[in-house]
């Protein structure tokens, strides 16, 4: 009898999956020329066991194969205080991409974030990907 593999997911990372999914995303975005970078000591705020719930994942076979890592700040603007999402190391493992679980994650992500009283979310990058989910440049930050 054949054993059918699935993906499970989207969710948030478990203690024990904590470094395979470091190594997911170092295999996704530190190229040979940066071998010995950590992101984990690079992203502390991301990339911590305090953090794993919002370290959301799929997994195929057991093995972490796509991540979108968010974290939540608190900020007061002009005397506003504001729930500041932000989301970076956005990445699917080669053998998985094209299967859309890029954009399920980054669903999942924004109703987690809206779920958790997010006022508003900054996304590291500019792609397709976040367009489709209604994100839009929104100028300059420092």
């Amino acid at each position: 009898m054949a054993f059918m593999m699935s993906y499970e997911g989207p969710r948030g990372t478990r203690e024990e999956e904590f470094g395979k999914v470091m190594e997911l995303v170092e295999g996704i975005f530190v190229t040979a020329r940066e071998k010995g970078t950590n992101m984990e000591k690079g992203f502390p705020l991301l990339f911590n066991r305090n953090n794993l719930e919002n370290m959301r994942i799929f997994l195929y076979d057991g093995k972490p194969v796509a991540h979108i890592g968010i974290s939540v700040v608190e900020a007061t603007l002009y005397g506003c205080r504001l729930k500041i999402g932000m989301m970076g190391a956005v990445g699917t493992d080669r053998a998985h991409r094209g299967k859309g679980l890029a954009s399920r994650l980054l669903s999942d992500c924004m109703r987690k974030l809206l779920a958790d009283g997010v006022d508003f979310v900054m996304v590291s990058g500019i792609r397709s990907l976040y367009d489709r989910e209604g994100c839009v440049m929104a100028g300059k930050s420092y």
